[in-house]
């Protein structure tokens, strides 16, 4: 248990300066300052500067996949289990800011096994997504729509929250999600759905 909370601080203040500074401007004892261990501290952790990536890579994807496995235990209808998809991912990663900029800018860094196991992850990720689209296309008539362009179009509408985000100015994660699930699904001149009253206060 204090390795695991050991090494989530780790990684929690390494992905805070590698998304900051730059993977590669990022020293191994600019790490240890940020993570207040010594250089030799540091390998208790990790092996070397790209096995730190690589754990906040992987980190991070699990941590929104055992979400999204959460969030999806009684969902029964395909629009509730895409707009549950994108809560859990607006909510783990706009509490993830670093880490999400680190996916989008410095995974590429990785290589060999590191960089497949990450890929695999992402396929994994991705073609949950896939399926949930395909569900909500059903049986309807006609061509559908490419699985793989809308899905993407909806991860861009999701990943690059962190160049705009900011907690207190734009709304909380869940209210964002709803605005991007009516977005995705009906579009930008589709009516709004009605403001909620608001609750009295005991």
């Amino acid at each position: 248990m204090r390795y695991q909370e050991g090494l989530e601080r780790v990684l929690s203040a390494s992905a805070r300066l590698f998304a900051e500074r730059g993977y590669h401007r990022s020293s191994v004892r600019d790490i240890a300052r940020a993570t207040s261990l010594t250089p030799a501290g540091l390998y208790y952790y990790f092996k070397s500067k790209e096995d730190l990536l690589s754990l906040i890579c992987d980190h991070i994807m699990e941590l929104v996949e055992a979400g999204l496995d959460a969030a999806m235990a009684g969902a029964t209808t395909p629009e509730e289990r895409l707009a549950r998809f994108v809560r859990n991912h607006l909510e783990t990663f706009s509490s993830h800011m670093p880490e999400m900029k680190i996916l989008a800018h410095e995974s590429g860094h990785l290589q060999g096994e590191s960089r497949e196991r990450l890929s695999a992850k992402q396929r994994q990720y991705f073609t949950r997504c896939v399926e949930i689209l395909r569900e909500l296309w059903g049986s309807r008539d006609g061509e559908g729509p490419d699985l793989r362009t809308a899905s993407m179009a909806l991860f861009g509408m999701m990943n690059w929250i962190y160049t705009w985000y900011r907690p207190g100015r734009d709304p909380e994660a869940g209210v964002l999600a709803a605005q991007v699930t009516r977005l995705f699904l009906r579009g930008f001149l589709a009516p709004q759905p009605p403001a909620p009253n608001p609750q009295p206060r005991p």
